[in-house]
């Protein structure tokens, strides 16, 4: 008397929650929130680099208008010197080398006041664009906070589903038998696609690829010493 085969079809129910948590797991990593969350972080920071810039640029020049004021401090003492030297000369050479030195040190100052000026309109100008930036961060603050507990909701979600079906799984695989799961098991990690499939209308409904009469008959003649695999992608076949 011939070996009885034993059934594969319980374990289609174990590869359909295979199946199941693949596509959530799938879910899980590609939330659209999730990108929607990365193009929010990625605009946060742009404004952030652009704050930090806008700061660097101000303190630069606040430093450059104190060396400029120490400078013209500087000028005004060597101005006053030479004006006081003016007064006690009598050679008009010496008078009038200490009028071009004047003259020297005031086109020197007057050039000093001017990138000073400009400087201080920069400073007004980046002010206007730093409290612009500041607003706008806020609003992009508030987007990254709502969209990551949209995200952090969904992915929440996707999560309790996993261990629904995990459960379920684990309640599906204790009622079949212990030598079919460990065939299962084992196929599975060699599986490219699905570990095993059902014969639907002569297609293997892994791969769908359509089986011939031949290949059927060959299917359903395979003993209990063999495994029945489709011959396109090799998945287990309940025929």
């Amino acid at each position: 008397m011939g070996a009885t085969v034993v059934s594969l079809r319980p374990l289609l129910a174990v590869q359909a929650l295979d199946t199941a948590l693949a596509q959530l797991q799938h879910r899980l990593a590609n939330l659209p929130e999730h990108v929607e969350l990365k193009v929010a972080t990625a605009a946060l920071g742009d404004v952030d680099r652009s704050i930090a810039a806008c700061r660097n640029r101000m303190r630069e020049i606040e430093v450059r208008v104190a060396e400029l004021e120490a400078a013209g401090a500087a000028l005004d003492a060597k101005k006053a010197r030479f004006e006081a030297q003016l007064k006690t000369v009598i050679a008009p050479r010496e008078a009038e080398a200490l009028q071009h030195e004047i003259a020297v040190v005031v086109a020197e100052h007057l050039r000093h006041d001017d990138e000073e000026l400009e400087l201080l309109d920069e400073t007004d100008r980046l002010a206007g664009s730093l409290g612009e930036l500041e607003a706008l961060r806020t609003q992009h603050a508030t987007n990254v906070e709502s969209v990551t507990e949209r995200a952090d909701t969904a992915a929440a979600d996707v999560k309790n589903k996993i261990e629904a079906v995990s459960v379920e799984r684990a309640a599906t695989v204790a009622g079949i038998e212990p030598l079919l799961v460990a065939k299962y098991e084992a196929s599975r990690s060699r599986a490219a696609t699905v570990t095993i499939a059902e014969v639907v209308k002569n297609s293997c409904s892994g791969c769908h690829t359509a089986l011939s009469p031949k290949e059927i008959g060959e299917l359903k003649g395979i003993g209990s010493a063999e495994d029945p695999r489709c011959p396109y992608c090799s998945c287990l076949l309940v025929v």
